[in-house]
């Protein structure tokens, strides 16, 4: 089973890789829903042999309201078949990946082995976002190109301030020295300094200082000051890097903010007639913009609350898969972002059950941060990942990016299933032993 994880993680990290630079890599575009189908099926074969669950249930019923959402908006909208098994592949291929932890008792040394691995390849992204922007990309005025392995440049920074922030949720918790984790912080953030995402500068103060918060037994107080003045450092480098190579904002990054511009570049307050020129999104369309839209467009309050159906909304290139608001993904901005997308195809009560979802793992690995071994140090961490994963919920659409899906839902699944394992030795009920992994 070990394998299987590990394959998870690294083609999480070189699916996007292979698919744009390896020559006939076209030929694994659906190489993660072939891992989730049989990681589905070594995820049923545990439950045939009843082997415990052990998930709170809690989960279950979310699974349970989520699949009831998806079918009554099929149902509603009446969405063509096509469309219909192109959304569940894009909206169900994670759930194999968030179970196989949950089915599989992964040990400590295992798990560690699973982190070294992430780390490996979050750090290799270093030297390959360096010769993206320095070499092969010199003298581009964009730093979109700035894509390590992961695809997006977007991709790119979430993934290593994700990593930033588990790395800092095994500093405070003492696994490593200052000296070496302000190293691997430098590696870490560096290619989200040069490839011009500026949200990173919301997002790496946001992943280092809220595991500080949840750090249990210590004087709080100094802590949140001394990972304050890191925050501040690093940001420091971070302005002086994107003003140095960058000019959108004028060449003036912290202006943005001051002079209220960042504002009016995420939210320009479109209208029910926004346009697209030739496919492409028009400046009038903000990400704050495609979340309001929405409301301003849907008439009808069933299919607010339900959306329009999964898959008919989707931008698939694939005509006999495409959706009857196929038109709404691209001169609404209806896949701008997570909650945007949610929104169309899932309504609103999709898009509320994707967060509280997000706050029920925030939950658990909050609790499960207050022991003292490695799966603490990684939930400790995961605070700081779900803080992210929840702003960038409205900056970038996360759902049909195999990267941050595998790696999210996966490490979710580690933290759910070893809190539940916690509380059940707590409350002294033991579960027979793990089945044979061999």
């Amino acid at each position: 089973m070990q394998n299987i994880a590990y394959a998870i993680i690294v083609l999480a990290f070189l699916i996007n890789f292979i698919l744009t630079s390896v020559p006939g890599g076209r030929v694994f575009r659906l190489s993660p829903e072939m891992l989730s189908a049989v990681v589905a099926l070594v995820v049923a074969l545990r439950i045939g042999q009843r082997f415990p669950i052990v998930i709170a249930p809690r989960y279950l019923i979310f699974f349970v309201v989520f699949l009831l959402a998806i079918t009554a908006g099929i149902a509603t909208n009446a969405v063509q078949p096509g469309a219909i098994f192109a959304g569940l592949l894009i909206y169900l291929r994670y759930i194999p990946f968030f179970l196989l932890p949950v089915m599989v008792d992964y040990s400590r040394e295992e798990i560690v082995k699973q982190l070294k691995l992430i780390l490996g390849l979050a750090l290799l992204q270093f030297p390959i976002a360096f010769m993206q922007r320095f070499v092969a990309h010199k003298g581009e005025a964009s730093g979109d190109s700035v894509i390590g392995t992961l695809g997006l440049s977007s991709n790119l920074s979430i993934v290593l301030i994700g990593c930033a922030a588990v790395v800092m949720g095994f500093y405070l918790k003492g696994f490593i020295t200052r000296g070496r984790f302000l190293l691997i912080l430098f590696l870490l953030l560096v290619p989200t300094m040069i490839n011009e995402t500026t949200v990173s500068l919301f997002l790496i103060p946001l992943a280092m200082i809220v595991p500080t918060l949840f750090v249990k037994g210590i004087d709080k107080i100094k802590l949140l000051l001394q990972v304050s003045g890191i925050a501040t450092l690093v940001l420091v480098v971070f302005v002086v890097v994107y003003n140095s190579y960058y000019s959108r904002w004028g060449g003036d990054v912290l202006s943005v903010i001051t002079e209220g511009r960042l504002l009016e570049y995420v939210y320009k307050g479109a209208d029910v007639e926004a346009r697209t020129d030739e496919g492409r999104e028009q400046s009038e369309i903000g990400r704050m913009d495609s979340i309001v839209l929405p409301f301003k467009l849907i008439h009808d309050p069933v299919t607010l609350f339900i959306g329009h159906g999964v898959g008919n909304v989707s931008d698939i290139s694939a005509e006999r898969l495409q959706g009857a608001y196929l038109e709404m993904a691209i001169s609404k901005g209806a896949g701008m972002t997570t909650l945007s997308y949610l929104i169309w195809e899932t309504g609103i009560v999709g898009a509320v059950l994707s967060i509280v979802v997000l706050l029920m793992i925030l939950r658990d690995a909050a609790v499960l941060s207050r022991g003292d071994d490695v799966f603490a140090a990684l939930a400790l961490g995961w605070t700081g990942v779900i803080a992210v994963l929840l702003v960038t919920l409205a900056y970038q659409n996360l759902i049909p990016v195999a990267p941050i899906g595998m790696l999210m839902w996966y490490l979710g699944g580690v933290i759910v299933s070893q809190r539940y394992r916690m509380t059940q030795t707590q409350n002294s009920r033991p579960y027979p032993p793990p089945l044979n992994r061999s």
